[in-house]
C-alpha cells in the first residue's frame, strides 16, 4: 500500500504542459468569438472631464464600445468585500467601469469588442481622455487625517486649477490631457 504523505507523486500533466501540447482557453477557437480590451486609468485618482470614444467606435472590426456612462444603470457594481452577517462593514459602490472619476491605477474606464485581439488593441489607442489629476492619498495616517479634518473632494468649493502639459503617450497609447490642482492638501 503507497502512502500520500513522505513519497513523491509523478505529476501527469507535466509532459504536455512543458512540451507546449496542452490547450489552454487562449487556443479554443469558437464560431462568433469576441475579444475585450481594457483601457485603464494612468492617474491614482483623478475625475474624468471627458472620454471620447468617436473614433474607436468607428475602427474596422470594433464591434461595440461601452465607458462607465453606457453600463452604469445596466450592470451591478462589482463586490469588493465578503459582507459577514451582522457587521456594520461600509462597502462603497465599485463600478466596473469608471463615470466620473478613477480611484486607482488600473480602474477601468473603457471597454472595446473587437473581432480581433489585434482590432481590440487598435480601437483603444484612438480613445481620447481627459483627466483632471486629483491628490491621492497614500499613507493610512494621513487618509484617516483627511477624513478627520478635510471635506471630500466632492463637497469642496471649486479648487483652483492649472494645466499642465500630459505626457505624449499613456501606455495604453491613448493621449491624455491633464489639469493638476493646486490646492494645497491635509498633513
Amino acid at each position: 500500500m503507497a502512502t500520500l504523505f513522505g513519497s513523491g507523486i509523478k505529476r501527469r500533466e507535466d509532459p504536455r504542459l512543458i512540451t507546449g501540447k496542452a490547450t489552454y482557453t487562449d487556443d479554443v477557437k469558437l464560431p462568433g468569438l469576441l475579444y475585450a480590451g481594457m483601457l485603464r486609468s494612468t492617474y491614482a485618482h483623478a475625475k474624468l472631464a471627458n472620454v471620447d470614444v468617436a473614433k474607436a467606435k468607428r475602427a474596422p472590426g470594433v464591434v461595440a464600445v461601452y465607458t462607465g456612462a453606457d453600463v452604469k444603470d445596466k450592470l451591478n457594481t462589482v463586490p469588493c468585500a465578503w459582507n459577514v452577517p451582522n457587521c456594520d462593514l461600509k462597502v462603497p459602490p465599485h463600478p466596473p467601469l469608471a463615470v466620473d472619476r478613477v480611484r486607482y491605477v488600473g480602474d477601468g474606464i473603457v471597454l472595446v469588442v473587437a473581432e480581433s485581439r489585434a482590432a481590440a488593441r487598435d480601437a483603444l489607442d484612438l480613445i481620447d481622455v481627459d483627466y483632471d489629476a486629483l491628490d491621492a492619498v497614500v499613507d493610512p495616517e494621513r487618509a484617516t487625517c483627511r477624513i478627520a479634518c478635510c471635506p471630500p473632494p466632492w463637497s469642496r468649493a471649486r479648487r483652483a486649477r492649472a494645466t499642465t502639459p500630459a505626457p505624449a503617450s499613456s501606455p495604453s497609447g491613448s493621449r491624455a490631457r491633464t489639469r493638476t490642482s493646486t490646492a494645497s492638501s491635509c498633513p
